[in-house]
C-alpha cells in the first residue's frame, strides 16, 4: 500500500504585506519592507528602488552609423568642430569626442525637413525614461522635437517640446516620460526643420540613455520573522 504524501504549504497562498520597520538608534533611518505571511510567520525580504541606466548610444563605435539613419543628409555622427564650445579637454562632445548633430561643422543647410531615427529598443515597463544631452542654436523659425514611432516608422508622435532658438549655450539634458508606451517596441526620431530665412550651428545630441526604476533585493540583509 503506497501512502501519498501532501505538503501542506503546497495549499498555502502567500499574503503579500507591508510593514513599516524603523532600525535602531545606531542605524538611523526607516524601511518600508514587504513580506509574505506563510505558516504563522511573516518573512520580510528587505529591497529598495533603484534606478538602472541603459546607454542606447554614446556615439563613439562606427556601429552608430549603422543603428541610426536619417533622410535628406542632414544628420552626421562624428567629431563635431564647430557648434557647442570646447571643454577642457579641447572637445566639444559633452561626453567623449564623438556626438550626434545636424551639421559637424559649420552651419546647417537652410530649406531642409529631416528626421533621424534610433534603432527599435523596447521601453521597460517600470517608470521608463528617455534622457540624453544636447546643444543647439537655431535660426528664425527653426526647430527641432523629439519623436517616437510604435508602428515601425509609419505614424510619428511627439514626445518633447519644441525647441526653438538656442539653449543658451549650455549642455542641457532632458527626462522624457514613456510610461505610455511600456512594453512596447519603439523608435525614436530627432525631427528637425530648417526654412529660408537664417542657418546657424544646429542641433548636437549625445549620450542618448533609457532610465527606468527596478526593485532591488537585498540579499546581503538579514531576513526578519516574528
Amino acid at each position: 500500500m503506497t501512502t501519498k504524501t501532501t505538503n501542506p504549504l503546497n495549499k498555502l497562498k502567500p499574503q503579500s504585506i507591508t510593514c513599516a520597520m524603523k532600525s535602531s538608534a545606531s542605524i538611523p533611518y526607516t524601511r518600508v519592507l514587504t513580506g509574505l505571511w506563510l505558516c504563522g510567520m511573516i518573512t520580510f525580504i528587505p529591497s529598495v528602488s533603484a534606478q538602472t541606466t541603459v546607454v542606447l548610444d554614446g556615439f563613439e563605435t562606427e556601429q552608430s552609423l549603422n543603428d541610426w539613419v536619417a533622410d535628406n543628409s542632414i544628420w552626421e555622427i562624428g567629431e563635431p568642430t564647430s557648434g557647442p564650445p570646447t571643454n577642457a579637454f579641447g572637445l566639444r562632445a559633452h561626453e567623449g569626442t564623438n556626438c550626434l548633430a545636424t551639421i559637424l561643422g559649420g552651419d546647417y543647410t537652410d530649406d531642409r525637413i529631416s528626421r533621424v531615427v534610433s534603432p527599435a529598443i523596447v521601453v521597460p515597463v517600470d517608470n521608463p525614461r528617455l534622457r540624453f544631452w544636447h546643444w543647439w542654436s537655431f535660426g528664425h523659425f527653426d526647430i527641432g522635437r523629439v519623436e517616437i514611432s510604435t508602428d515601425g516608422e509609419v505614424g510619428w508622435e511627439d514626445l518633447s517640446p519644441q525647441y526653438s532658438a538656442t539653449s543658451s549655450g549650455i549642455w542641457t539634458r532632458p527626462s522624457l516620460d514613456l510610461t505610455a508606451y511600456a512594453g512596447q517596441t519603439v523608435r525614436i526620431g530627432f525631427y528637425f526643420e530648417s526654412h529660408t530665412h537664417t542657418v546657424s550651428s544646429g542641433w548636437y545630441v549625445d549620450e542618448v540613455t533609457l532610465l527606468h526604476d527596478f526593485a532591488q533585493l537585498l540579499l546581503d540583509s538579514p531576513v526578519v520573522r516574528t
